[in-house]
Parts: C-alpha cells; sequence; structure tokens
C-alpha cells in the first residue's frame, strides 16, 4: 500500500496541511477576487483589450492557451485558473494599487492593502511548492499559517462574504489527514513544484523573446529618427533625381497629362519633401520600411515636391522586396512624377537589371510609356548604355 512507503509525521502532515489550505480556501478566495474585479461575463472582452494583450506577453504557453486560445475566446470558468494565473491577472489587468514596496516583493507587515494581502497568498504558495524537504517544522507551519490566516480574513472583509474562507480555513486546521491521502498530496506537491520549474523556464524564454523584440523595435526606432534628420537636411527639390546633364534633364511641372492625387498633406513632418518611407526605399531598408507601413500607414500614399512617391524611390533604391510590399499595400505602382516618369524609367536611368526585369514581366502595361519629354525607358537604357536592359527592351519591342 502506497501509505506504506510514505510513512507520515508530524512535520510532513504539516507540510502538506499547508498546501491543502492554499491549494482549497485560498485558491477559491482567489477566484472570487477576481470574480469581483471581472466579472466572469467579460472577461474575454477585457483581456481582449489591446492594453491588457500587452501587459499579458508573459504568459506561459499554457495560461495563454487557456485563457486566450488561438481560436476562438475564453470558454471555460475561473475554476480552471490556479494562484499563479489568477495573480497575474489581478496584478496586471485588474487596476489594483501596487502595495508599498510594489508588486512581486514582500509587503511590509503593517500594510493590509488588497495587493499586499494577494501578495502574501502568492509568497506562501510558492514557499510550500518549492520547499527544500518534504516537511514543515511547527514553528514553520505556525508562522506561516498564522500569515496566510490573517490574509484571508482580510480578503474576506473585501469581499464581504460573512468570512466565509476565514471559517474554511480555521476547519482545515482541525482536520485529519488520511495516510493515503498524506502519499497522494505528497505526489501532488512534488508535480506543482516541477510544474513551477517548467514554468519558469519558459517564462524565462518568453521573456528572451520579448527582450529581443524591444530591442528590434528600439532599433527602428533610431533609424527612423535619424532618416527624418537626414530629411530635415535635404534640400526641399532633391537634384538627384534627376539626370546629371541638360539633355536628360526634365521640367518639374506637371505630371504629363496624368492627373495625380495631391498626397503632400500626408507627409507627418508637415514638409513636402521626401518623408521617412521615401528614404527607407530609397535606402533599401526593407525591415525600417515594414516598420514604418505598420505604424504609420499614413506615408504609404504621400508623394514628394518632386511628385515621387514610395513606389519611385523603392526603385531607384534597387530592392525588388521593398516594391512588391508597396505593392501588396496598395500603393500605387504605375504612379508618374511630375516629369512624368515611371517606375521603369527610373529603374533603366538607375541601370538595375533586375528591377528592370521584373518591373517589365510584372507590369508590361508600362514599357510603351513616355515621360513628358516623350523619352521612353529604352532611351534612359541607353543614355546609360546598359547594354543588357537595352536587349531587353528591344526583345519586348521597345526602341528608343
Amino acid at each position: 500500500m502506497a501509505s506504506s512507503h510514505f510513512a507520515s509525521t508530524p512535520e510532513t502532515t504539516n507540510l502538506l496541511r499547508a498546501f491543502l489550505l492554499l491549494l482549497g480556501p485560498c485558491t477559491k478566495q482567489f477566484r472570487d477576487v477576481l470574480r469581483r474585479r471581472i466579472p466572469h461575463s467579460i472577461f474575454s472582452q477585457v483581456i481582449s483589450q489591446e492594453e491588457n494583450k500587452n501587459a499579458l506577453l508573459r504568459l506561459t504557453t499554457v495560461q495563454r492557451d487557456l485563457i486566450v486560445p488561438t481560436h476562438g475566446s475564453y470558454s471555460g470558468t475561473y475554476d480552471d485558473m490556479d494562484i499563479p494565473l489568477i495573480y497575474t491577472l489581478l496584478r496586471n489587468v485588474c487596476s489594483i494599487q501596487p502595495h508599498s514596496k510594489g508588486w512581486g516583493k514582500d509587503p511590509d507587515s503593517t500594510d493590509r492593502s488588497l495587493s499586499a494581502n494577494i501578495e502574501r497568498i502568492r509568497i506562501a504558495r510558492n514557499k510550500c511548492a518549492h520547499y527544500p524537504s518534504d516537511s514543515l517544522s511547527n514553528s514553520e507551519f505556525n508562522s506561516l499559517w498564522s500569515e496566510v490566516r490573517s490574509a484571508v480574513v482580510d480578503l474576506d472583509s473585501f469581499l464581504n462574504n460573512g468570512n466565509q474562507y476565514e471559517k474554511e480555513v480555521d476547519l482545515q486546521k482541525q482536520k485529519s489527514i488520511h495516510p493515503e491521502l498524506d502519499y497522494c498530496l505528497k505526489e501532488e506537491l512534488r508535480k506543482q513544484a516541477e510544474q513551477i520549474r517548467e514554468n519558469r523556464e519558459e517564462m524565462q524564454r518568453v521573456n528572451d523573446t520579448v527582450d529581443m523584440i524591444k530591442d528590434k523595435l528600439q532599433e527602428h526606432e533610431w533609424k527612423i529618427e535619424k532618416m527624418e534628420e537626414i530629411q530635415q537636411k535635404e534640400m526641399k527639390v532633391e537634384e538627384s533625381h534627376k539626370p546629371d546633364d541638360k539633355e536628360d534633364s526634365v521640367p518639374d511641372q506637371g505630371n504629363g497629362g496624368d492627373t495625380q492625387p495631391d498626397h503632400k498633406q500626408d507627409h507627418d513632418t508637415g514638409d513636402d519633401g521626401p518623408n521617412v518611407l521615401h528614404v527607407a526605399c530609397k535606402n533599401a531598408e526593407l525591415e525600417t520600411c515594414e516598420h514604418l507601413i505598420q505604424t504609420r500607414p499614413g506615408l504609404l500614399h504621400s508623394v514628394d515636391n518632386d511628385g515621387w512617391n514610395a513606389a519611385l524611390h523603392a526603385v531607384r533604391g534597387g530592392n525588388v522586396t521593398t516594391l512588391q510590399l508597396l505593392a501588396d499595400n496598395e500603393v500605387d505602382v504605375k504612379h508618374k512624377a511630375n516629369n512624368g516618369w515611371n517606375i521603369l524609367h527610373v529603374a533603366c536611368f538607375n541601370s538595375n537589371l533586375e528591377m528592370s526585369r521584373y518591373i517589365i514581366q510584372t507590369y508590361p502595361d508600362l514599357l510603351h510609356s513616355v515621360d513628358n519629354n516623350g523619352y521612353n525607358a529604352a532611351f534612359y537604357a541607353a543614355r546609360k548604355g546598359h547594354v543588357k536592359i537595352q536587349q531587353l527592351l528591344t526583345e519586348h519591342g521597345v526602341t528608343t
């Protein structure tokens, strides 16, 4: 029989009795506190709010699967939750004022606030689950029991439940523990300790991932700040947009007969020159472009004072993936600049064979488009002396 191999002593019974206290009345009382702060009927709605999602980034996989499942919403009851999960919710999404020492720390003995008593229950639960042996001396037991009982009394007062859990605690101390139950509780205590160890390891992995994401965001923000500094220093009319010699230079008037929307008001800096997304596209900073599109979508359809949109800048930067990203986000890739240039003109002028080939294959209707001076893509390929681009255009029926 199990009990013959795991004989009880007063000290082992002390630990198991403390464990029963925390697993029973204390856990049920925690659930009632959560019900008081967040009624079950609105739990899914509260937990799905953006600020609460961010506050719960460090949930373990098991906890996350329980309360924010991948498919659907939380359909359980608070009876599914244990003290660690309820503590996380009470701390992060219930707007409970931290005690004087702050969440996660041992509160002052004189502090009888709601958060201080919640903290005492959590600390006692972790102490039992991580106890180095399977026994608790009488003095340790009496100290822990007294600490927990006083917290339960205060939480009963908060719940205004007629001292319900104080009575359960006092009854718990008088109950006898059968040897067989003794063995089962030891096993449960061992399993919980192992689960806590695994949760801590997973929590560390989650923390490492969160820290990595934060570092990446800080890096992007730093790049954006630098780009904005560059933008402020650039001339409003960027001469490098235009050919270097007079024959290639095109007057900055009109749109070649095409009516283009005026998006200058979309510049988040208030300037009508290139915005930070334009600069990122021009510098082929793909990750920065992705970050800007997610966080500042208003930049997507903006044009600078030369009529260049993000797609034209991306082609100048020479990164095909950037152009594809913009197209996926509904940027007008067939947009014309003020001088009538389209993305194929820019690709040919910049002697980018890969980009030219991609545009020809993806947007063949741009092949025969001419700018305000009547020049087509083949003209600019010839001016730059790129034979392979010229041959590619000739194969598609475009000649100077």
